[in-house]
């Protein structure tokens, strides 16, 4: 296996392990908050992180013909699916999911990581800017962390008290 790619892998593996840490301590009550600045819930932070080996899956073996569109809707379908289930399954999936992925990482050719590809737009002037995939793995290296970062915010809000103390005025 490429060096690099085995560094990649490392990382994203160390990052879902923390990942998959908090999730299975946060109580179930706590995964409808959002961070006072968020627009996503814990619950869709987490979904849309564990998602994403599902997307590298049905990208990679066509990396180079799959255009920037294509993974938008990918990713929209993904999430709309994890968004589906129950945590538990969630994670479950999850972990099945990077095992296929590990299992296809070894398959892959050196040089593979300067393969490009994810472009379908053309500035100007009608150059076309691709992305590498050893550019999209780094990134999907730390896309772990950051929603953790963000479940951690979200969970950490107190609740809104506010339609508590309607209830109790109406009494």
């Amino acid at each position: 296996m490429d060096p690099v790619l085995r560094v990649l892998l490392g990382r994203a593996g160390a990052r879902r392990a923390s990942l998959l840490g908090l999730a299975r301590v946060v109580p179930p009550d706590l995964w409808s908050r959002r961070a006072s600045s968020g627009a996503w819930t814990a619950h869709e932070h987490l979904a849309h992180a564990l998602s994403a080996d599902a997307v590298i899956t049905a990208v990679l073996p066509r990396f180079s013909e799959t255009s920037a569109t294509a993974l938008l809707e990918l990713r929209a379908a993904a999430l709309e699916s994890a968004m589906s289930l129950p945590i538990d399954d969630l994670l479950n999936l999850a972990s099945s999911r990077r095992d296929e992925l590990r299992r296809f990482f070894a398959t892959l050719p050196s040089g593979a990581l300067q393969l490009e590809g994810l472009y379908d737009r053309a500035d100007q002037g009608g150059a076309r800017w691709p992305v590498t995939l050893g550019a999209y793995l780094a990134l999907w290296a730390v896309h772990d962390s950051e929603h953790e970062q963000a479940i951690r915010e979200a969970i950490a809000v107190p609740p809104d008290l506010s339609a508590i103390a309607h209830v109790r005025r109406l009494r």
